[in-house]
């Protein structure tokens, strides 16, 4: 539409981890607060329906769609666990792997009994293709940290560190009051016949 709709509130961010291996690595991150949305309420059978779809693609610079994805989101329970319902949240996360280019990467989600929709639109560079070369992953501010529940998952993302899960800030606001502290986070990766490399983080206001 000319213009984006806005029925509530999430959080989209796109990244680039050149991986040797996988250098066109672009995961996605989508979360949604499942207050945001409407629940069909259903006293006769001491039920209730909720239910989000998240929808995703990549569109090159000519924009042609390279990448889509989607999923559905349904929840029902009994009525007495309604608001424990309203306190979770959604995390649709993808890991496609793109060409060389610049992308707008286009999220949509709706609420279907609301019905409300909202989308975001972001850009990413996939850088070329080095080799050997040093390359450095986008810098990810830290929304929240988890700990791996099982071993095996460590290390089964690029957003993790040791067995520490990464959750990227979504563009909300960080609180002197509440974040104590700012974390950021990035990969560098040195290349063949690179020593450690050493970085600088510059904050400017």
């Amino acid at each position: 539409s000319a213009r984006l709709p806005n029925g509530f509130p999430f959080s989209s961010v796109v990244m680039n981890f050149p991986e040797p291996k996988r250098p066109g690595l672009s995961p996605l991150v989508v979360r949604i607060k499942t207050d945001q949305l409407t629940y069909e309420e259903h006293p006769e059978s001491d039920t209730y329906d909720g239910e989000a779809v998240v929808v995703a693609r990549y569109k090159d610079a000519n924009g042609g769609i390279v990448h889509k994805d989607s999923q559905q989101y349904h929840f029902s329970g009994k009525l007495a666990d309604l608001a424990n319902a309203r306190k979770g949240e959604i995390l649709f996360y993808r890991e496609p792997i793109l060409k060389p280019g610049t992308y707008t990467v286009e999220v949509a989600d709706t609420d279907t009994y609301g019905p409300r929709s909202s989308a975001r639109v972001s850009t990413i560079e996939v850088p070329r293709e080095t080799g050997n070369d040093l390359r450095v992953s986008s810098l990810v501010l830290i929304g929240k940290l988890e700990r791996a529940t099982e071993a095996k998952d460590a290390g089964a993302s690029p957003l993790y560190a040791g067995d520490v899960l990464i959750y990227p800030s979504g563009g909300e606001p960080f609180s002197r009051t509440a974040d104590k502290q700012l974390g950021v986070f990035y990969t560098v990766y040195p290349g063949a016949g690179f020593a450690a490399p050493e970085a600088t983080l510059e904050l400017h206001r």
